[in-house]
């Protein structure tokens, strides 16, 4: 049961930093596709799972697609908002509504 709860926020931490990384060098739009994709499967394996390893796996699984997806959004929000005012606010509402999903 442990594992079932701890293993996403464990992953999702310790990915962020290096798929950041590998947005810059790859491209933000490939990172973020695969992301979605991943996420999207992991989900899927999640809601059908039968066993606790089955579904210790997919939550592993939605770590890697999360952490895929999270830098990539904050780099968009940053392309796309150039006024300093703008970006602060969307930054926030980001956070904010990250915040509450979890």
């Amino acid at each position: 049961m442990l594992w079932i709860i701890d293993i996403y926020p464990l992953l999702m931490a310790g990915l962020l930093v290096p798929m950041g990384t590998l947005a810059d060098r790859v491209g933000t739009r490939r990172v973020l596709l695969t992301g979605l994709f991943v996420f999207g499967v992991a989900s899927l394996l999640a809601a059908f799972s039968t066993t606790p390893a089955m579904l210790i796996g997919a939550r592993v699984l939605l770590a890697i697609g999360g952490s895929m997806i999270m830098p990539c959004v904050l780099g968009v929000i940053r392309k796309t908002f150039e006024d300093e005012r703008e970006r602060a606010m969307a930054l926030g509402l980001w956070g904010w509504r990250s915040r509450q999903l979890l």
